[in-house]
């Protein structure tokens, strides 16, 4: 999970104008996010469906995300997971657990 978080990251965050992403994990995870002039708006398929993103939901707070994904200290045999709620009777992620 680790690979698909830095990818997200390199590919919204690094340009410096894209600060939140739109995951919705249905057959396929589609990653999307828009500028807010909208001058730019991406819109991405992962090549395999990524099993612990379940349902849609927002992931703001790239720049925690990118400085997480840079730390030494989760380079190697770091442990990633979602985790999830339920609100308003459904089971929706609410954030990325790192542990090392």
């Amino acid at each position: 999970m680790k690979s698909i978080l830095q990818d997200i990251v390199a590919h919204t965050h690094s340009l410096g104008f894209l600060s939140l992403v739109k995951i919705s994990n249905d057959e396929k995870t589609k990653i999307e996010s828009m500028a807010e002039d909208r001058s730019v708006i991406l819109s991405a398929n992962t090549n395999d469906k990524v099993d612990e993103f379940d349902g849609i939901f927002g992931m703001p707070n790239l720049d925690k995300l990118a400085l997480h994904l840079k730390c030494p200290e989760y380079d190697k045999n770091a442990k990633l997971n979602v985790v999830s709620s339920v609100r308003n009777g459904k089971k929706v992620p609410t954030n990325i657990h790192f542990e090392n």
